[in-house]
């Protein structure tokens, strides 16, 4: 778990940007680490499901295991085209996940839904005034107000971008043998719309950066099950969308911050978004030509690591056409999918006793960023594995 290790590595110091944390969000980090260590610790040395320490089972892993902790041949479970092949299924049975995992994705559709819920009662008042036309100059961001004096990027503008980029993940999707259905994508990017909102608000207030991909995923197979790569294009466009609009929108408000007009920005950022996904496909290919065997491997060289592409793999195989299998209320792993309901009201105990005991600042308790690092140092550690 990393337990007292120190890092020298600068790098490290300022990989998380150039911002400050607050001091709240410094402490939920430090209390999701106390019970991530206490909770990983207790589940698999209890062999949670019978997926842990006495069934020999991965104490970290985000892979599909057999009943007794050998990697699941998921290879042979799906079709050329995605779908299940029922016949190996009936033959090799169904998959196991190591305890811990298995937490994790619990904890991360807990997360999901209760970011949603979070950003909605801190933000209920505020949903009225944003329909209004006109605002009084106190409501107004006093940095906005100094960049009145400069040309603002059109609103046609964003317009034509939405357009396009709507014709393009359509078209795209109908071009390929992606499985996802015109419904499926359509509720893909409206998902990512909501996400967008929710993340977007929580990483405003926090300066943690969420992570959207698992929980898109588990929502997306459990909407469209049936398919591995349906599931892979929903969570491409329901949670690689959201990332990107907020980190568009953390550059615009950077640039308010600093004054600049905002036309600026909007063309660096098309300009810095049509050279980076050419880097981006550059260092890959080259990383993959170079660094195959490493990334293949279950551990990395501590460089390189397919770890966060393999959890990725497991979970599109295990939503896509395992959903209804284990995941379904009264299946074996039916918890997770409890955990979104679950999700939806666990904000709301804190956000009641803030209302009655406002001065013990129950609202300083924020469960989505809990959650959140939880999942996050599990996936950071299980990448330096």
């Amino acid at each position: 778990m990393g337990l007292f290790s120190i890092s020298l590595d600068w790098s490290m110091a300022g990989g998380r940007g150039p911002l400050f944390m607050p001091l709240s969000t410094q402490i939920h980090e430090i209390l999701a680490l106390v019970i991530s260590i206490f909770a990983f610790f207790l589940v698999y040395s209890k062999s949670w499901h019978g997926a842990g320490l006495n069934q020999n089972f991965p104490f970290l892993s985000a892979s599909l295991l057999t009943s007794d902790g050998k990697p699941y041949p998921y290879r042979q479970a799906i079709n050329t085209d995605g779908t299940a092949n029922e016949q190996f299924i009936q033959t090799a049975g169904l998959p196991f996940f190591t305890a811990t995992f298995y937490l994790i994705q619990i904890l991360t559709s807990v997360y999901l839904t209760s970011s949603l819920s979070h950003a909605v009662l801190n933000n209920y008042h505020l949903i009225g005034p944003l329909l209004k036309r006109m605002k009084s100059p106190e409501e107004i961001d006093p940095h906005r107000v100094v960049c009145h004096k400069y040309r603002d990027f059109p609103i046609w503008g964003f317009a034509v971008m939405v357009i396009v980029s709507f014709a393009l993940t359509f078209g795209m999707s109908l071009a390929s043998p992606s499985g996802i259905s015109f419904a499926g994508l359509l509720v893909a990017l409206i998902v990512s719309f909501l996400m967008t909102l929710a993340g977007g608000f929580i990483s405003a207030v926090t300066g943690f950066q969420v992570r959207l991909t698992s929980g898109i995923q588990m929502l997306g197979g459990l909407m469209f099950p049936g398919r591995v790569f349906q599931n892979i294009w929903f969570t491409a466009y329901g949670a690689g969308s959201a990332m990107q609009a907020m980190s568009i929108l953390q550059d615009l408000k950077f640039g308010q911050y600093v004054h600049l007009p905002q036309y600026i920005v909007v063309y660096s950022q098309l300009i810095g978004g049509g050279v980076g996904a050419l880097a981006t496909v550059i260092v890959m290919k080259a990383i993959l030509k170079n660094e195959r065997d490493v990334l293949i491997s279950a551990h990395g060289n501590g460089v390189f690591s397919g770890a966060e592409t393999a959890a990725s793999q497991a979970r599109a195989i295990s939503w896509g056409i395992f959903s209804r299998r284990l995941f379904l209320f009264g299946q074996k792993y039916s918890t997770v999918s409890w955990g979104i309901v679950v999700g939806i009201f666990l904000p709301i105990p804190f956000f009641v006793a803030h209302k009655f005991w406002p001065r013990y600042k129950f609202n300083l308790f924020n469960v989505p960023l809990l959650l959140g690092i939880t999942t996050g140092l599990y996936n950071c550690k299980l990448s330096d594995n």
